[in-house]
C-alpha cells in the first residue's frame, strides 16, 4: 500500500491534535488536582507536538516507542479479566489498542519515513 503525501499529512494533523489536546487535558488535570508528577506527560506531549510540527526524523523513534509500551501495557490489562465485571470497558480497551498498533504501522512505512526526511 503506497501512502500519498496528503494521507501522510493529514494523519500527521490528527497525531497532533491528539498529542495536544492530551497535553492540554493533563495541564488542566494538574491545575484541578495539584498532582505535579503528571507534568512529565504534558512535557513528552509537546515534545511530539514539536517534533511533528517541525517534520523532525528524531520524532519517528520515539512515538513508535512509547506506543510500543502503551500495546504490551494495554495487552496485559486487556487480558487480565478476572471476572465477567470487567467486561464493561472490554470496547473501549479494544479501541486504546488498535489505535496504538495502527499508529507504529503508519510511522514504520517507508513512505512516512521519507516524508520525515524530506521535512516537508
Amino acid at each position: 500500500m503506497i501512502l500519498s503525501e496528503k494521507t501522510i499529512s493529514t494523519v500527521i494533523f490528527i497525531l497532533k491534535s491528539v498529542y495536544i489536546s492530551l497535553s492540554i487535558f493533563v495541564v488542566l488535570l494538574i491545575l484541578l488536582t495539584h498532582e505535579l508528577g503528571l507534568i512529565s506527560y504534558s512535557i513528552v506531549g509537546l515534545i511530539i507536538f514539536y517534533g511533528l510540527h517541525k517534520v523532525k526524523l528524531w520524532v519517528i523513534p520515539i512515538i513508535i516507542f512509547l506506543n510500543f509500551l502503551g500495546v504490551i501495557r494495554l495487552f496485559y490489562h486487556f487480558f487480565m479479566f478476572s471476572n465477567y465485571s470487567q467486561l464493561a470497558p472490554f470496547p473501549v480497551r479494544l479501541v486504546f489498542l488498535c489505535f496504538p498498533i495502527l499508529v507504529i504501522f503508519f510511522l514504520t512505512k517507508k513512505e512516512v519515513r521519507a516524508y520525515f526526511k524530506e521535512g516537508k
